[in-house]
């Protein structure tokens, strides 16, 4: 995934949370692809036994380490 396919990716994981919450996220991840792989580099973060993240700081965590 390039660097100007990120934000992309990263707008239909936010709007897909904002409209469907991590079940959205579930969704996404099983159908694959570079924005799916986000979507279930997310749900690892989300699903962590330590973690307090909401499903978009995990978007957002997930992208920002990506650009950078």
């Amino acid at each position: 995934m390039t660097k100007l396919d990120l934000p992309q990716a990263q707008g239909q994981l936010l709007a897909a949370v904002y409209s469907g919450g991590e079940e959205a996220l579930w969704r996404i991840a099983r159908k694959g692809g570079p924005t799916g792989e986000l979507a279930l580099l997310a749900l690892e973060l989300l699903t962590a036994p330590d973690s307090d993240l909401s499903p978009i700081e995990a978007v957002n965590l997930i992208v920002s380490d990506k650009i950078s």
